[in-house]
Formats: structure tokens, sequence, C-alpha cells
């Protein structure tokens, strides 16, 4: 099924989805610190709510009419980014790690799914937040093309195919993420919703290295490796030529459909500087755009067609703030223009 027969007139629909349950302490103070300018009347009137407020009606406007809004899926205030007043009580780590621990997450992920599914015939293009939400459209474009069929290009930081306990090292972690925190890709793999040799992923600085198969991380990380798993790390996903190079082997790995997913953090600190995590500096934001038209060649040239994308993991706190630099953020710019890019 390629792009003509699925989708004749090439049109996308934007949705958002606004699930933020980070337990760390800096992103609860975040929003405590938030809750408390509200609160005073601190708060600048018309501030975006969620990434999808900030960049959906930009990204719909560069792509030339031919997206349009699909609105958000709902999500209880203290799970957003920005809760209201009457979330505080809500606002706190613990709250966060139970709502973890009881597999919270899965409801949000299945809504983002149905959304998805609602959406096809046209393309499902997903604005969320936390990265986990990108399993929902990830499966539906899985059950309406096949996953022998499916190609999934995912450009993040982190290979989040790893579980949280593996990579963090510690055997005392107070839950366990099964699939919803850091390793979304994992149970996709495991269940065959996405085939091994069928996901690429790009720009990745959390790679074991040699000799990392004696720990459990790197016997982990390592193990999707030998399964056929097509991993970039960033120096070589940065390199001239490499936007070409990846979109042809994506047009000749034998799959009819591609779903995109950016993981904002695989700019972090370049250009990008309004993201959840900011542990290493990532890829600029030229080869990130280069990236998605590449993948918009091969998608013109009747190679394959686009099955879905999303952009998550975007700090709407820290939209359009100046780096240590100076250099103002270009979050926004370049999530919008990556939609834009690969939508056409």
């Amino acid at each position: 099924m390629r792009d003509n027969d699925c989708n004749p007139e090439r049109r996308a629909r934007i949705f958002g989805a606004a699930l933020d349950f980070l337990d760390d302490p800096e992103r609860v103070a975040l929003k405590l610190a938030y809750l408390d300018a509200l609160a005073d009347g601190r708060v600048p009137a018309g501030l975006p709510a969620d990434p999808y407020d900030a960049m959906a009606e930009a990204a719909a406007e560069l792509c030339g009419g031919r997206a349009e809004l699909d609105g958000k899926v709902e999500v209880p205030g203290w799970l957003t980014p920005r809760p209201g007043v009457n979330d505080r009580r809500l606002v706190s780590a613990e709250r966060y790690c139970a709502f973890m621990d009881e597999g919270g997450p899965r409801i949000f992920v299945e809504e983002c799914e149905r959304t998805a599914e609602g959406i096809f015939p046209a393309t499902p293009v997903m604005i969320g937040v936390d990265h986990c939400l990108a399993a929902g459209p990830i499966r539906a474009a899985s059950r309406r093309f096949g996953p022998e069929k499916l190609a999934v290009v995912v450009l993040d930081q982190h290979f989040d195919a790893v579980a949280a306990r593996s990579r963090a090292g510690e055997a005392g972690l107070g839950w366990e993420s099964a699939g919803w925190c850091g390793d979304f890709l994992a149970p996709l793999l495991n269940e065959g919703v996405v085939l091994p040799h069928r996901l690429f992923v790009v720009g990745v600085c959390d790679h074991p290295g040699p000799g990392a198969a004696d720990t459990a991380y790197g016997k982990d990380y390592l193990s999707w490796v030998d399964r056929g798993v097509r991993i970039f790390q960033r120096d070589e996903a940065g390199a001239e030529g490499f936007a070409e190079r990846l979109a042809n082997e994506v047009a000749g790995s034998g799959a009819d459909a591609l779903y995109v997913s950016l993981d904002a953090d695989v700019g972090a600190g370049a250009g990008l500087n309004a993201v959840r995590f900011m542990d290493r500096p990532g890829l600029p934001e030229k080869r990130i755009i280069e990236i998605a038209s590449s993948l918009r060649r091969i998608m013109d040239d009747g190679r394959i067609a686009l099955a879905g994308a999303d952009v998550c993991e975007v700090d709407v706190h820290l939209l359009g703030l100046c780096g240590q630099d100076g250099e103002r953020d270009r979050t926004e710019e370049v999530c919008a223009g990556f939609i834009a890019a690969l939508v056409g």
C-alpha cells in the first residue's frame, strides 16, 4: 500500500497528547513553581499549556494546506506540563511514581492509538510530551499496514528499548517502567508490532561501547543490535550525506509504509533547548531537517508511504528562552519544520 493508495490527497491531521508524568524532583519543582506563579497572577495571558498549543498551528501553516488540526487527547491537569490551581495536591513525585507503577500511561497510549486509527486514511501526526505516547500511533500504523510492511525511524539521543533498571544501573529503583518510561520500544519489538530489522534509531548518544556486554545495560542494549535493530550514533548521523544514506536504506528495507518519531532531545543544546532531557549535546537542526526532507523524497518518489509521525519530549516551560551561549531557543521552529518537511 503506497502513498497514492492510502492517502491520495496526502493530507495530515495533527493532534496533541500532553501526558507528562515524570517523577524527577526537578520536573515536579518546575510544575510547582508554575502553580505558584499562576496563583499569584504572574503567568502571562495566552501562554501555551503544552507543546501542541505552542506549535500545532505553525506546523499546519508550514504544511501549506496539507494539514489540519485535530484537537487534543484529554489528559487530567495534574498529568500535564502546566497543571491548574486545583491540581496542586496531586503534583508530587510520589503521585507520579504511583501513576507509573499502576500502569497509568497505558490508558493514554491506547487513546492515542484510537485517535490515530480514527484519522486514517489521512496521516496522523502527534505532538506529544512523554515519548511513550508514540507507541499508540505506531501500533495503529502496524495494524493498518502490517508489521512486515512498516518501517519505523526514531530520532532520539537515547535508545528507548532498554529497561530503566538496566539503564540506571540501580537494583533499588522505586518503580518498574514496564515499557512506559525510557523503554517503550521494547514491548513493540517483543510483541512483533515493529520488526527489529525495520527499526532505525538515529542520533543516539547512549551506546554502551566496547566491553559493555558484561553489564546488564550493555547486554540489554546490544541484544537488540544482534536482533537486527539499526542504531546510528550521533556523530555518524551528523555527518554529511547521512540523511540521504538513511533514506535509501529505509527505501530498500522492503517496507511499504514509514512511521517517523522525533524525540526533540536529539537536538538538545544545538538549537533545541526546550527539551525534557539535556544530558548531552545533540544533532544540529540542519541535520534534523535534512533527515526529514530526505525521507520525504523517497515518499515523493513513490518508494514508501508516510504512515504517521510524532514529535515528543518538548518542554513547554523552556520554549523561546535563550541558552547559555545567548542563542534563542529554536525548538518550536525546528519541530514544526520537521513536521512540514515530512508532510510536504
